[in-house]
C-alpha cells in the first residue's frame, strides 16, 4: 500500500508499505480521511520523542472495515466507522478505574507506538476495538467530515470539567478549528455571550461567519480592554486557550473574571513552556484553573452525534483537501494557517 512516511523535521515522503493484516482481535481500515492536527504539524516541524522515523503519522481517522481479525464481532466488513479516541489505556491503573482512562501512563496511541492513518490501510489494534472506539457513521456523513469527531471529543473532555451558567460570558483565545469548535459547544450550551480573538485575518475572517457575538482582532485592539468593556468590568467567567502561545495564556490571566474557569486546551512548544504570572489573582479572584488532554470513548460517541445530528456541522470546519501524495503541501498550508481543518484522503 501508498503511505506518506515522515522523516524528520519538515520531511515527508510517500512510499509503499506492507499492506496490513488483521491480527487477533484487530481490524484493518481503508483510510478515507485522515485529518491533520496541530499535533501532526508540531511533530512535521520539530520530531517527537515518542516518534521514531521513519514513521507513518496521523490519528484522526475515518474509513472503510477492509479486513476483521479472529474473534471481531463489533464491526463487519465493509461497515463506514470513525476512530475515536485514537489511543488505549492499560484498564487497571488508578486513572483507569477512575474514568480518567485518557490520563493513564501506559497510554498506547496509532500515529506513535503504532502506525497512524497517513496511509491507505490502517491496523486498529485489538485494545481499541475492544473498548468500543469504533463507531458506525451515517450514510450521511463523510469521511471528511467524520475525521473531525476525535478533536471535537477532545473539547468535550475539556468542558466537561467545568458546569457552564446561561449568564456565563466565554472568550476564547485562538480561533482556528480547535478554537471555533470550542465556540460551537458553548453555543450549543445557550450560554449569555461567546466572544473570540486571534491574529490571523484568515481565522478572524472565519469567525465571524460563525455563530459567536464578537470578534476581536487582537492584532490591533487590546483583549483586555475590550472584553472589560463588553462585560461591565466584570471579565471573563470562562476563558479557553485554544492557541500554543504563550501570549495566548497570559491574555488569559489578563481577563478572567472573579470565580472564572480557566481552560488551558491549548500546550505550548517545548522551551516556551515556562509562565510567570501573580499566584495571587488565582487565590483571591479564586480561579479553577484547568488542564486537558485527549479524550474517552464516551465523549467520541458525543461528539459523532454532535456532528451526525448537525448541531456542530463539520462542513463548516473542513476547509482543504489533499490527496496522499500531496501529504507535504497539506501540511505546509495547516503550518501557514491559511484554512481551518485539512484533511487528507488516502
Amino acid at each position: 500500500m501508498e503511505a506518506a512516511f515522515f522523516d524528520g523535521p519538515k520531511q515527508m515522503r510517500l512510499g509503499s508499505a506492507p499492506d496490513p493484516k488483521a491480527n487477533p482481535g484487530e481490524v484493518v481500515l481503508k483510510v478515507g480521511a485522515c485529518a491533520v492536527c496541530g499535533t501532526d504539524v508540531r511533530i512535521w516541524r520539530s520530531g517527537h520523542h515518542r516518534i521514531s522515523p521513519p514513521a507513518i503519522i496521523g490519528h484522526e481517522i475515518a474509513g472503510t472495515v477492509e479486513r476483521l481479525g479472529d474473534g471481531v464481532d463489533s464491526v463487519e466488513i465493509g461497515d463506514r466507522v470513525v476512530l475515536s479516541p485514537p489511543a488505549w489505556s492499560c484498564g487497571d491503573c488508578y486513572h483507569c478505574v477512575n474514568g480518567l482512562e485518557n490520563l493513564c501512563p501506559e497510554r498506547t496511541g496509532l500515529s506513535y507506538e503504532r502506525a497512524g492513518g497517513f496511509a491507505q490501510s490502517v491496523v486498529v489494534p485489538a485494545p481499541l476495538v475492544a473498548s468500543g472506539a469504533l463507531n458506525h457513521i451515517s450514510d450521511g456523513l463523510g469521511f471528511d467530515e467524520a475525521a473531525i469527531v476525535e478533536p471535537l471529543a477532545c473539547c468535550i473532555n475539556g468542558q466537561s470539567q467545568f458546569t457552564i451558567s446561561r449568564d456565563d460570558v466565554a472568550l476564547i483565545i485562538g480561533v482556528g478549528p480547535i478554537g471555533l469548535m470550542h465556540a460551537a459547544l458553548l453555543r450549543s450550551a445557550n450560554i449569555s455571550k461567546v466572544i473570540v480573538s486571534d491574529v490571523s485575518e484568515q481565522r478572524l475572517a472565519a469567525a465571524r461567519l460563525r455563530d459567536v457575538d464578537v470578534v476581536i482582532d487582537a492584532a490591533n485592539e487590546p483583549i483586555t480592554d475590550r472584553v472589560l468593556e463588553l462585560t461591565d468590568g466584570r471579565g471573563a467567567d470562562l476563558v479557553v486557550v485554544a492557541v500554543s502561545a504563550k501570549q495566548g495564556y497570559q491574555t488569559a490571566f489578563s481577563v478572567a473574571a472573579k470565580g472564572a474557569k480557566l481552560l488551558l486546551f491549548a500546550g505550548l512548544p517545548k522551551g516556551e513552556d515556562q509562565i510567570l504570572f501573580d499566584m495571587n489573582q488565582v487565590h483571591y479572584r479564586q480561579w479553577t484553573i484547568l488542564g486537558s488532554y485527549g479524550s474517552s470513548v464516551d465523549q467520541g460517541r458525543k461528539a459523532l452525534a454532535l456532528l451526525e445530528s448537525r448541531t456542530i456541522d463539520p462542513a463548516d470546519l473542513v476547509t482543504h483537501r489533499f490527496g496522499l501524495g500531496n501529504i507535504a503541501q497539506a501540511f505546509e498550508v495547516a503550518e501557514s494557517l491559511d484554512g481551518l481543518k485539512i484533511v487528507v484522503t488516502p
